[in-house]
């Protein structure tokens, strides 16, 4: 057997193995919820825990994973959808939290900065920016109702706080100077953002997504943003004020 054969028959004896074990998928296993497409869902009991319980058939709603690796969904459409619900998975038991089980439902914003059981952000779907900060406060901005509001929900008190930005709808960014904090600076009104991050300093970052520029339209945007928990100031960090945006490479990897 000459050499070329003999180094073929070795790499093939090699490689076979190798690829046969990093090719290999890892296996689904069906948890929880029902085998049929748009299911209404089994709410049970307001704030009891069970097996039997899930969300209806969801699009789309916000989600967070709490300090105690429970997870959370809010809203979703078709229909337009604003319950909270957790699971456990545990105890692989979902939780239906609050709403009211109703569609369409409108947002109530009480009064600003102020927690309060009836406030809500009503319904919300379409790739919502969501947050968890360091001391396990769910966030959220934003959404399909194309608002520009920011919205906390406190677990242990259970209550939603409108934190900052309209009530109103269609909004334009309020960009402000870039770099710079402002109480008057807001994102514009946005949907499908789904780039959102926390950093060590518990601020919120957001970028990007459909929505509303400083240009009016609708459109897409490259704007990154910084939220200051600690005094409720957002700030334009880069990107353009205006929708659909060009790109600016510059050069690779510098």
């Amino acid at each position: 057997m000459n050499k070329t054969r003999l180094f073929f028959y070795s790499f093939f004896l090699i490689f076979i193995p190798l690829s046969a074990a990093f090719g290999q998928g890892g296996t689904w296993t069906w948890i929880s919820g029902d085998s049929s497409v748009n299911s209404p869902g089994v709410f049970g009991t307001q704030g009891i825990p069970s097996v039997n319980n899930h969300p209806p058939a969801l699009y789309e709603p916000c989600e967070w994973k709490d300090k105690k690796d429970n997870f959370w969904i809010y809203g979703g459409c078709y229909p337009f959808n604003s319950d909270l619900w957790k699971y456990n998975p545990v105890t692989n038991e979902w939780t239906w939290v609050m709403g009211n089980g109703l569609p369409n439902q409108l947002p109530i914003y009480g009064t600003q900065g102020i927690a309060n059981p009836s406030n809500t952000p009503g319904a919300r779907d379409f790739c919502v920016a969501t947050w968890v900060d360091t001391s396990g406060t769910f966030w959220l901005f934003g959404g399909a109702n194309n608002g520009n509001d920011l919205w906390k929900y406190d677990i242990g008190t259970n209550e939603w706080t409108w934190v900052t930005g309209d009530t109103s709808a269609n909004l334009r960014g309020v960009y402000g100077t870039q770099g710079i904090p402002s109480p008057s600076n807001t994102p514009g009104s946005k949907n499908e953002t789904c780039s959102a991050w926390i950093d060590s300093l518990n601020n919120l970052w957001l970028f990007g997504g459909q929505g509303f520029g400083d240009n009016g339209g609708v459109g897409i945007l490259n704007d990154l943003w910084k939220y200051d928990i600690s005094t409720n100031e957002w700030t334009w960090m880069k990107g353009s004020a205006y929708i659909n945006a060009p790109v600016s490479y510059g050069i690779k990897g510098v």
